[in-house]
């Protein structure tokens, strides 16, 4: 279910952004998806509290993301290689200060995040998944994370794997592996 879900996005990645978009929008409490749509569900929405380095990069792509709803696609590509100059930048001294004016961006909007950062453990209680993910994208993926890891568990399990195998199965891998 997994690749097929990543097939879908690889061959209709507009359709999977409009669901995101429109999944945005509801938590909104609007009808349909606009231009201001992400930029609002981040402000308003998005629990991202106090954490600088999220608060940043979460900035970050939603410069871009504005960008490339304009077409403005040189810009966007600016704002993906500036993003990675000031990661480096701030990696490099510890300061987000003087690595985000580098970007030429708005600051981002830490007060009105602060003062949501009570709504994150409503969401955890609340939500299994994004609430801009649709629930069959979720379940495809968790579907797979289970089953690879009851995979790694029989793995690691006395007889690294090979219980389904017969008695003489066994040896016969074995001097196939040599």
């Amino acid at each position: 279910m997994s690749e097929r879900l990543k097939r879908s996005m690889k061959t209709n990645p507009a359709a999977f952004a409009d669901v995101i978009e429109q999944l945005a929008a509801n938590t909104l409490g609007t009808e349909e998806a606009d231009q201001d749509t992400m930029e609002r569900h981040v402000r308003d929405e998005l629990p991202v509290g106090k954490q600088k380095t999220l608060g940043y990069c979460v900035w970050i792509l939603l410069a871009v993301h504005k960008s490339l709803r304009k077409k403005e696609f040189d810009q966007a590509r600016l704002h993906v290689d500036m993003g990675f100059a000031v990661i480096e930048q701030f990696l490099l001294d510890s300061n987000w200060t003087s690595a985000w004016r580098m970007t030429q961006l708005s600051p981002p909007p830490f007060a009105a995040w602060s003062a949501g950062e009570g709504p994150l453990s409503t969401l955890q209680r609340e939500l299994a998944h994004s609430r801009l993910v649709e629930p069959t994208w979720a379940a495809a993926i968790i579907a797979r994370r289970r089953d690879e890891e009851i995979l790694v568990k029989r793995r690691r399990a006395p007889g690294g794997g090979r219980k389904g195998l017969g008695k003489g199965d066994a040896k016969g891998a074995e001097k196939r592996e040599e």
